[in-house]
């Protein structure tokens, strides 16, 4: 549900206030598992294991938006974003609840190749940290019971066409790079996609993208500290001597497909319908089925 403010200075000046709070009860797979100690891990992608949870996130975000000449328009701002993770049911049982906050910045340059071709160029840096997460460092390195908290990077690129009035084309690629304070999960992510959306006299929004995302971590080693709530620092050193290399995931890839309907029922009112599948695999072992998620709700501009 955001809550909109719009304010032009001018000509070239424009302010945007948005507020947007979300609520989600979601039933899932886990994609990727630690599987070192199941000793059959085939019987997990048959036993119908699914983490339930129920999010709660809120985003609110001022921007300012400069239009630099004709076919040219800088928005820039900050913006603090807040989510809360409560397990319904975890099989697992080594994910605690936790909450998740970031406190960012972006900055997107956009610009226009005539009538039909768009052009945006943007940059995203986040500084998040987890409350109720510890960091996991390696083995090698002392554990200092810390809360986790990352540094985060994105670059991307997206164009789109349009080819006839309501039949839009579009492609993208989008770069993250993510550094946490124990390693554990420090990554350079890879993400490529396309898609095409068509609209319907501004009542009818449908659209759809498919993408192959590549995540490679930098920094994970096969001898990380593992919790353990009996000694005071909340982790213990895993032994290197015990432990295979490729035991533990240094890459990982999948196929994200979605496909999005949305009905404008008033002008300040609009239904939304989505559908997502996410069928992912890692260089250590590809044990579970692909990941289906619908979605439904609405969308109010006050």
């Amino acid at each position: 549900m955001p809550a909109l403010l719009y304010w032009r200075f001018n000509r070239r000046l424009e302010l945007a206030l948005s507020n947007h709070l979300g609520l989600e009860r979601s039933k899932t797979p886990p994609i990727f598992l630690d599987t070192t100690d199941i000793v059959d891990p085939k019987s997990i992608a048959t036993s119908g294991s699914t983490i339930r949870y129920f999010t709660v996130y809120e985003t609110f975000r001022p921007a300012l938006a400069l239009h630099l000449a004709a076919p040219l328009l800088l928005e820039a701002g900050p913006y603090f974003r807040i989510k809360q993770v409560n397990f319904i049911e975890n099989p697992y049982g080594s994910e605690p609840d936790y909450r998740l906050t970031d406190l960012g910045a972006d900055a997107a340059l956009k610009a226009w190749l005539g009538e039909r071709v768009s052009l945006r160029l943007r940059y995203d840096f986040a500084h998040r940290w987890f409350t109720n997460y510890k960091a996991r460092p390696p083995a090698h390195e002392p554990a200092q019971n810390e809360a986790l908290a990352m540094n985060r990077h994105l670059v991307g690129l997206h164009a789109a066409a349009r080819i006839l009035r309501p039949l839009s084309l579009s492609a993208g690629y989008t770069l993250r790079l993510t550094q946490d304070n124990g390693g554990f999960f420090s990554y350079r992510e890879h993400l490529v996609a396309g898609g095409a959306s068509f609209e319907l006299e501004d009542r009818l929004e449908v659209s759809a993208s498919v993408g192959y995302l590549r995540r490679d971590y930098t920094q994970r080693t096969p001898c990380e500290a593992v919790a353990d709530p009996t000694v005071p620092s909340g982790y213990t050193g895993s032994d290197c001597k015990s432990s295979s290399p490729t035991r533990l995931s240094q890459t990982e890839s999948a196929i994200i497909a979605n496909a999005r309907v949305a009905v404008t029922i008033l002008g300040w009112l609009q239904a939304v319908v989505s559908y997502e599948l996410e069928d992912a695999s890692s260089d250590l072992e590809d044990l579970l089925v692909p990941n289906h998620r619908i979605l439904a709700g609405a969308t109010l501009s006050l």
